[in-house]
């Protein structure tokens, strides 16, 4: 991020070697609601992979799964939405998943 220079985007950075435990587990999106000051009810994860996407349905967000060339042959079942490109996330699909 800091080669990026996109930290400033973010109000909360967690990474595995923040929590306990690691994906599938819920632990660090559970641990980067809370820095956000936010219930997971108000969480939207955007994930690539299966593991990710069962650790967000585990801390009770949302997921629209990503899937890559490498993950596409996961099971994506457990996501809320799945789209096949960032650019199909837009506005108007994340209000709907709120409803």
């Amino acid at each position: 991020m800091q080669g990026l220079d996109i930290g400033h985007y973010f109000q909360a950075v967690v990474s595995g070697l923040d929590v306990a435990r690691v994906k599938p587990a819920p632990d660090i999106f559970l641990a980067a609601a809370r820095q956000a000051g936010a219930t997971p009810s108000q969480c939207l994860v955007l994930e690539d992979a299966e593991k990710g996407v069962l650790a967000a349905r585990e801390a009770g967000m949302s997921c629209i799964a990503v899937p890559t060339e490498q993950t596409r042959h996961h099971d994506f079942s457990q996501a809320t939405r799945v789209c096949s490109s960032l650019n199909e996330i837009t506005l108007e699909l994340i209000d709907s998943l709120s409803h």
